[in-house]
């Protein structure tokens, strides 16, 4: 009697099972995707989806329009701490965010 051995090494195995994972978090990834979409037929909901996509070309806007004048102010500081101006600064480069999070708030 001879036993039956398999031509695969046993590294292999693991590596299929990872691949069996990604493949079901690429078909889960998928649904979520089909229901989120499917979501967007009720009126309301894309509606919602429009607003925040607007809200958040207003918010890169005035970013755009407003950091360089924040930015020079910064410049014209004199005799303020390194932090505050390194806080003010990190501030500066958020401020799209900022402007999406305050201008999204209300329509909340």
């Amino acid at each position: 009697m001879t036993e039956h051995t398999s031509a695969t090494p046993l590294s292999a195995a693991p590596a299929t099972t990872s691949a069996q994972e990604a493949q079901e978090i690429a078909y889960s990834l998928a649904d979520q995707a089909q229901v989120f979409l499917k979501g967007l037929l009720r009126p309301w909901n894309a509606y919602q989806v429009g607003i925040a996509i607007a809200i958040f070309l207003l918010a890169w806007g005035l970013a755009l329009l407003l950091s360089p004048r924040f930015r020079e102010w910064l410049r014209t500081r004199e005799n303020w701490p390194k932090w505050r101006l390194r806080l003010m600064l990190m501030l500066e480069k958020r401020l799209r965010l900022v402007f999406f999070v305050c201008l999204l708030w209300p329509t909340v």
